[in-house]
């Protein structure tokens, strides 16, 4: 990766000290992915607290975690969380099945339009 930045980005003349450019090029670089969903959870927190977004749209972070906790607490959530991934593991497995056979496989193809070479 060092390689990669001192391509697009030269190193500086000066001498390196704790915060020469490279630095904070890579401090930016790796602060740059937490940038949009701290934006988008404090949108989220100054949204339900002004009334910019109404509470049956979006519910305000306290009751969401409230809601969470509470959840937690009487296992109700590990109830559903099986029956989701219980789902998401049957469509998958679906899917896979559906995928290797050799009928969709064959009807798959033609429905498509082969390529032409020139």
């Amino acid at each position: 990766m060092a390689n990669a930045l001192t391509r697009v980005f030269p190193p500086a003349d000066r001498a390196r000290g704790p915060l020469s450019n490279d630095t904070l090029r890579t401090i930016a670089w790796t602060a740059l992915p937490w940038l949009l969903p701290i934006a988008c959870a404090l949108l989220w927190v100054l949204g339900s607290r002004y009334g910019w977004i109404s509470a049956q749209v979006l519910p305000p972070p306290a009751l969401v975690f409230e809601t969470l906790g509470a959840l937690v607490k009487n296992g109700e959530l590990w109830m559903h969380l099986s029956t989701s991934m219980t789902r998401a593991a049957v469509g998958f497995g679906g899917g896979v099945s559906i995928c290797s056979s050799s009928r969709f496989r064959r009807t798959a193809y033609c429905a498509v339009p082969a390529r032409s070479t020139i």
